[in-house]
């Protein structure tokens, strides 16, 4: 290779390199694999080592994709209890994501979060930046949450040889929008067995007991994460 095809490739990289960390601050997915996940009043537990696994289907985009979520373990901060959770997305073709949150632990559910990790197959994790956790414009940790819970029947159920009861209700988040949904306190971390919204449904395919954390390796700084990628591309380019 030439010394001018170096300089060339230098320049296309640092380039790339600027496009990408702007596009990353600016763009409204900064962080790729991330949900909103639904949590309705007086039916999500802070069972440490609780996990659901859900089918979700997006209405909008007419595509179905698993998500599973789980709680893990607590700790304190400022003499105020939190807890780490993770959420595992699944969807077709793309890497799998897991997201790891710490929030607080409120009678509502899940506080904002103050912590998060990212992790995508095959990739290294890293910690998401303070920025991209607040504001409007938040997409990493978001927790949609519904209130006004009606209770309307209540029944029992059976599923993979396990039963519960459930009740089926209708709720309604902070901007109006409704939610019919079965619970069951039988059902941590989220107690949602199935849930339906203008925008999607959820059905629980399996819970447990057990969970651990998914993100393998030490988390990157945000920024320096997106550096070694790029250096991995350049060197896989060769």
């Amino acid at each position: 290779m030439t010394n001018w095809q170096l300089i060339s490739r230098a320049a296309v990289l640092v380039v790339s390199a600027l496009v990408l960390l702007l596009g990353m601050a600016h763009a409204n997915e900064q962080v790729p694999g991330q949900k909103p996940m639904l949590v309705i009043d007086d039916a999500f537990q802070f069972n440490p080592g609780a996990w659901a696994d859900y089918q979700m289907h997006d209405k909008a985009k007419q595509e179905s994709y698993r998500m599973k979520f789980a709680t893990l373990t607590r700790e304190s901060r400022q003499g105020r209890p939190h807890i780490w959770m993770e959420i595992d997305i699944a969807m077709p073709g793309q890497p799998r994501v897991v997201t790891k949150i710490l929030a607080e632990e409120t009678k509502a559910g899940p506080g904002d979060p103050q912590e998060v990790i990212v992790q995508m197959d095959g990739h290294k994790p890293f910690t998401v930046p303070q920025s991209f956790l607040k504001g409007d414009d938040q997409e990493v940790g978001q927790m949609q949450g519904y209130g006004n819970v009606k209770k309307l029947e209540n029944r029992q159920l059976t599923v993979n040889g396990r039963s519960f009861s459930v009740w089926h209700i209708q709720a309604e988040a902070d901007d109006g929008t409704e939610m019919t949904a079965e619970v069951s306190e039988e059902l941590p971390p989220l107690g949602i067995f199935k849930a339906e919204t203008p925008e999607m449904t959820m059905t629980l395919l399996d819970w447990g007991m057990g969970a651990q954390t998914a993100i393998q390796g030490t988390p990157m700084n945000f920024w320096m994460w997106i550096i070694d990628q790029i250096g991995s591309a350049l060197s896989n380019s060769n």
